[in-house]
Formats: structure tokens, C-alpha cells, sequence
């Protein structure tokens, strides 16, 4: 894997599987010649912590790794001077300032008191996806340190931290990826009493499986899709911040040697946290989203259908 699909998690809005695709067996397929929309939150990829991708309600031509992934449980210690909290001969917790060898090393593995917080920042940003066939995509990017310090006192070493990740989305500005034109709404000036039909098919969920999205074959709703986005980015904050709690739990329950084993550890809880964001969303996370945004599409598509119905669109020019 590329270091640059370590960097960040990728969920696009693709394009939307066929009639006969959704009644197959298979949830996700392979689909290189769909053209209807999609959060290019298309796919998760599955495999912390890289690129996770899973298919945007079919409409993403990536394959799909259906295997869940058990999410990250442990902040990676080998290779480094450090023991579970307790688990020394002693067996000794109590706060006392272990005795110094001379070279900036305790005589003894020192408790590690951490304080973790990662904080999010989303941008929209009104450009084309980077693969041709997604509508939008969403980018967790890996987190950096903004604040880092290791200090002793009484006794332990005390980590005090802060972390910042960037989520990028990113929504076609205009038209889709095979010319789809955007219905904002039912009074939308693009709408005809002749095209009105096929706009309330287009935008309409597959019947009993709203998880799946809309066909979005000729027509597709921007605003939607960045909603779409837009919850694939609430999952990437709220797992983001579970991954760092994890982390400074499991810091907390740790002996180290000395500060550079300290230093090592933390080095480490970027990538794992990037790794908790990717196993949980797990390839699950493009129906949860399809079903949260689902209602609104629906809606969107009665309103017009009522409106049309009642020949309140006016004829093609």
C-alpha cells in the first residue's frame, strides 16, 4: 500500500446500481458502466489504516472487500520499553519518583498519565471527486500532533496532547459525472411537465431498499449528496474521537522506561486512530448513510410528483 493511502480515508458518492444489480444476490458490484450519482463515500476502504472505501449505494466501480474488519483494539507496544501498568515484579503503583540512573532513564518502568484530545475540521469544497464516476467523496485525513509534550512528575510520565484531522468533502459543483442535472427542489427551474416523470424516478429511492440510494440515472440532487457527505463525515469525527480515547486509555495503562518510549508510543497513535475511523465505518458505512438521506430524496420526489401532477410545471422551452 501506498504511504499515501495511510494518510487518509476516502468515501466517495459513485454511481447507483441498476435495477437488476440491486435484486442480485451480491449487496455491492462492480460496475464500471453505471452512470448514476453517488457519494463517492462509494466505497470504505476496509483495511486500517488505509484508504477506506465501500460502495456509495452501488454507484462506485472499485471492487468491495465484504469482509468486516474487527476494529483496532490495541495501540501497537512492540518493539518498545514499556509494560502494562502492574504487571512489574513490585507490582509497586504508588506515586513515588522512581530513582534516576544518571543518563535521564528511571531504575525502573514509570506509569504513563496521558491526555489526548483530537479535534475536526470539515471544508466543503465544490470541485469534481477525483475518479470521473463519483458524485462526492469524503476524506479523513490522518491526524497530526498540534500540541505534544512529555514531562515527569511525581512520580510518572505525563503526556499532555492535542491532535487535529482535516475532513475534506468534496461535491461535484454542477452537473454529475455523465451529465446528471441537479434537482434542488421541486420548484427547481430545470423541471418540465414533460421531464418531471423521469426526475421523480430518477430521485426516488429503490422501492424497499432505501438503503441502496436512487438511480440518479439523468438527474441527481447536489444538496443531497452533500447531506450524503456530510454523515459520512459525522461517523469519521465521532470514531475519530473514539480512537483517540482508546488510545489514551490504553497509554494510561502502561509503564514506560523512559521518555523516548513515550515519544514512541505516541508517534504511533495517529495511524491507530486513522485505524478505528476506517474498521468502524466498515463496509456498512454507504447504507447507513443512503438510509439517513433516503427520507429526503423521497420527499423531494413526492413533492414533485404532487406538483407535476397538478400541471403546475410548464412545458419544455
Amino acid at each position: 500500500m501506498q504511504d499515501r493511502d495511510r494518510k487518509r480515508i476516502r468515501r466517495p458518492h459513485a454511481e447507483p446500481l441498476s435495477l437488476a444489480a440491486l435484486q442480485a444476490p451480491a449487496a455491492y458490484i462492480d460496475d464500471a458502466s453505471a452512470t448514476d450519482p453517488g457519494h463517492n463515500f462509494g466505497r470504505v476502504a476496509v483495511t486500517a489504516p488505509h484508504v477506506i472505501r465501500q460502495a456509495d449505494g452501488g454507484r462506485d466501480s472499485e471492487e468491495l472487500d465484504a469482509e468486516e474488519k474487527t476494529p483496532p483494539t490495541l495501540l501497537p507496544t512492540d518493539g518498545l520499553d514499556v509494560e502494562i501498568a502492574g504487571s512489574g515484579a513490585s507490582g509497586d503503583e504508588t506515586d513515588a519518583i522512581p530513582m534516576d540512573d544518571g543518563r535521564g532513564r528511571s531504575a525502573g518502568p514509570v506509569r504513563i498519565r496521558a491526555k489526548l484530545n483530537l479535534t475536526t475540521k470539515l471544508t466543503d469544497e465544490a470541485t469534481d471527486p477525483e475518479k470521473k464516476s463519483d458524485f462526492g467523496i469524503t476524506h479523513f485525513n490522518r491526524p497530526t500532533y498540534t500540541t505534544r509534550s512529555v514531562s515527569r512528575e511525581r512520580g510518572a510520565f505525563v503526556v499532555k496532547a492535542a491532535l487535529a484531522s482535516d475532513i475534506t468533502v468534496k461535491v461535484r459543483p454542477a452537473l454529475g459525472p455523465n451529465g446528471q442535472v441537479s434537482i434542488e427542489g421541486e420548484d427547481d427551474t430545470d423541471i418540465t411537465s414533460a421531464n418531471y416523470p423521469a426526475i421523480v424516478q430518477d430521485l426516488a429511492p429503490f422501492p424497499g431498499k432505501p438503503e441502496a440510494g436512487s438511480p440518479c440515472t439523468h438527474f441527481w440532487a447536489r444538496d443531497l449528496t452533500l447531506e450524503h457527505e456530510h454523515f459520512h463525515a459525522g461517523e469519521d469525527e465521532h470514531y475519530g474521537k473514539q480512537g483517540a480515547e482508546s488510545a489514551q486509555g490504553q497509554l494510561n495503562g502502561l509503564r514506560a522506561k523512559d521518555t523516548a518510549a513515550v515519544d514512541a508510543l505516541l508517534d504511533r497513535v495517529p495511524d491507530f486512530i486513522l485505524g478505528n475511523v476506517g474498521a468502524n465505518m466498515g463496509s456498512a458505512a454507504e447504507r447507513r448513510a443512503y438510509s439517513h438521506v433516503s427520507p429526503d430524496y423521497q420527499a423531494r420526489a413526492d413533492a414533485i410528483k404532487k406538483k407535476g401532477d397538478r400541471g403546475k410545471y410548464p412545458p419544455p422551452p
